[in-house]
């Protein structure tokens, strides 16, 4: 995903889009700087509707399989889009180190994929 379907995607103001903020990760992004929010949120409904799994879902704590392989993608996405640790884990409500090793597991499986690809 490019920064400029980001942007594109940040533009993007319809109802759908309304709605699905309207849950607790509003909420819960308020407490971190505007832009970071703004960005998780475009991630993470982008994550939801590639994956089919609701936003409130990757954003919530169930630790069921699915929804936590999804939000480890969030976390990795944005990581890769230069936001902290420390950024995420505020609006995600959970610790750096659990965002980290989240993102690094993903890491581990697209890794050997992208040198598979390169070859």
């Amino acid at each position: 995903m490019s920064l400029n379907a980001l942007k594109a995607a940040a533009m993007l103001e319809n109802e759908v889009a309304r709605e699905l903020w309207a849950t607790d990760l509003k909420k819960q992004a308020a407490k971190v700087h505007p832009q970071v929010s703004q960005v998780v949120q475009i991630v993470v409904a982008e994550v939801a509707a590639a994956t089919g799994i609701l936003t409130t879902e990757i954003t919530g704590k169930a630790r069921q399989q699915p929804l936590v392989r999804a939000r480890h993608f969030a976390w990795f996405k944005l990581m890769e889009l230069g936001l902290s640790a420390n950024e995420i884990a505020g609006a995600f409500q959970t610790d750096h180190s659990t965002v980290s090793k989240g993102a690094e597991k993903i890491r581990a499986v697209l890794e050997p994929q992208k040198r598979g690809a390169q070859a």
